[in-house]
């Protein structure tokens, strides 16, 4: 079978299709829009079509093919574990922006309930020419394994830890960066979303483990450190509620290319004294 037979009988829409051929074929996007004759590898064309089949049948594609692009990395990733999304390179590239701009010899970071892992490594890609000691944490024991492929396949060092947010993480970080669940049990949107509902359900007003963090902030964020963290787009009052708790730390939230609330940035107002 040929390109243009294999685009012909796929049922997936075009998109997807052309992204699983590109994959799966090992073939430039080029070469697809042209249609070129080549011949397609039996074995591949039969995982093309088992893949096809899992996404016919309501599987998101990136679970479907065990990959999710991110920053212009392939991650592996599976159901244990969120797809990585746009409005989190928004907080990627907020992070490697600060830290790029940091004239110390040794950076720590913290990722809290890192998932697939796609934040630290990303970063530590991303800054090759600093000195970063990256831990990252999440509850879930199948969440850091996939972390862990992760780690491996880009041979990048990242302590993970299996813990509940600060609970096992001792000393003081550079940046602080969290995608933590921060949907409602009773949105309907979140219930019917693909993903782990651990990775994506942060209690009734799918707040709480947001709030249960950014109450600790202060103890574990450097004098001139800075912390990012995702937030839902209807959560700008909760962390304005947040931001009277801890008078300390000074509060801005950014937006998404759709103009949502989505990122909030928190770092020292004055450098407090040291103890």
């Amino acid at each position: 079978m040929q390109i243009r037979e294999l685009q012909r009988s796929c049922r997936l829409e075009r998109g997807v299709k052309n992204l699983l051929i590109e994959k799966i074929f090992s073939i430039s996007r080029e070469q697809i829009i042209k249609g070129e004759n080549c011949n397609l590898c039996p074995k591949k064309l039969r995982e093309f079509r088992k893949i096809e089949n899992k996404i016919l049948k309501g599987e998101a594609p990136q679970y479907a093919m065990g990959q999710a692009s991110f920053f212009g990395r392939d991650f592996f990733v599976d159901k244990n574990v969120l797809i990585p999304c746009p409005e989190t390179e928004l907080l990627v590239e907020k992070a490697i922006g600060f830290l790029k701009n940091k004239s110390d010899k040794n950076l720590r970071i913290l990722d809290i309930g890192t998932g697939s892992g796609v934040i630290p490594i990303t970063i530590i890609e991303e800054l090759k020419d600093k000195k970063i000691s990256a831990d990252a944490c999440d509850i879930s024991t199948s969440a850091l394994k996939v972390a862990k492929r992760n780690q491996k396949k880009f041979k990048t060092k990242v302590n993970f830890i299996e813990c509940d947010l600060f609970e096992q993480i001792t000393g003081k970080f550079d940046l602080i960066s969290a995608n933590l669940p921060y949907g409602s049990i009773n949105d309907s949107d979140f219930k019917s979303v693909p993903h782990p509902k651990l990775a994506v359900i942060g209690g009734e007003s799918g707040f709480e483990i947001i709030s249960r963090c950014l109450s600790e902030i202060d103890k574990f964020l450097k004098q001139d450190g800075l912390a990012l963290f995702e937030i839902g787009h209807d959560q700008r009052k909760m962390i304005e509620q947040i931001s009277k708790r801890l008078p300390a730390l000074k509060f801005r939230i950014y937006k998404d290319l759709n103009n949502f609330d989505r990122i909030v940035q928190i770092n020292w107002k004055t450098h407090p004294k040291s103890p």
